[in-house]
């Protein structure tokens, strides 16, 4: 990385659109106010790598698997990507731009992924003045109205959204697997925020969104997603066996094994 970083800024070759030469351009400028050192480089853009590719994965991860356990699920979504994507293979780029907004489940089925294995299951938070954060009263003492609790300067706030999107409150029985509680939602929404939200969203948010929506499409049209058991293991052992879950860095289903049938295109 080092070599890549002194080889660029070198011979100021920052023609093509990565992620990575926008960056070192950026940090070439003679008007940035605070330009990085090496190790910050590295660190940046180590940082895109980890958030942009281990997020995705675990995030195709937990789609796969919960399709795997709901085949009527599957079903429905591959009705409604034949539907707008055809049977054709490869898909054309065109196809992927009318996506986004026409498969409803897919994206469902993607979102409610997020909701249950959130790859950023905790975010954190310093607050830089003292303020005062409203809360919704307790289950059951709705009648007191809105908690107003003071928050100092420095506090940290750690926010678990596991916790939020497991909140009776706010997801009808949430230990379900419901795509279709996602009906309607828009993709600005706050209640997508597995990406965080406000300023400080993910700015990863919306291609992150498009790059598995064509994944997931192309991949569910072409292929079925079975569990795979061993033994005498049935669905329901394979299912709570995937629920248990990794957390590390990021959160996501306990691995488990799949099994992927071509589907008749037909």
């Amino acid at each position: 990385m080092k070599q890549q970083i002194t080889s660029r800024q070198t011979s100021g070759d920052f023609d093509d659109k990565s992620a990575f030469s926008l960056l070192l351009k950026a940090n070439a400028d003679p008007d940035t106010k605070y330009p990085l050192d090496e190790e910050e480089l590295i660190g940046n853009v180590f940082l895109f790598l980890l958030a942009g590719h281990e997020t995705t994965a675990k995030t195709l991860t937990a789609v796969m698997s919960l399709l795997a356990i709901h085949p009527e699920v599957q079903k429905d979504i591959i009705s409604e990507i034949r539907e707008v994507l055809g049977t054709r293979r490869p898909v054309s780029w065109a196809c992927f731009t009318v996506v986004y907004l026409l498969i409803i489940l897919n994206i469902g089925a993607l979102l409610e992924a997020l909701r249950l294995f959130p790859p950023g299951a905790l975010l954190f938070r310093e607050v830089r003045y003292d303020t005062v954060v409203s809360l919704p009263p307790p289950v059951g003492m709705e009648s007191r109205g809105p908690l107003q609790v003071p928050v100092l300067k420095g506090t940290k706030i750690y926010t678990d959204f596991v916790g939020i999107r497991s909140n009776e409150r706010y997801f009808p029985e949430p230990e379900e697997f419901k795509p279709t509680r996602w009906a309607g939602i828009s993709p600005d929404s706050e209640q997508l925020s597995f990406f965080s939200f406000g300023p400080r969203v993910c700015i990863g948010k919306r291609f992150a969104l498009v790059e598995l929506l064509a994944f997931l499409s192309c991949f569910i049209r072409d292929f079925e997603i079975n569990p795979y058991l061993e033994g005498f293991e049935n669905v329901e052992q394979w299912a709570s066996k995937m629920k248990e879950g990794n957390l590390g860095v990021t959160l996501s289903p306990k691995d488990v094994p799949f099994v992927f049938k071509r589907r008749s295109l037909v």
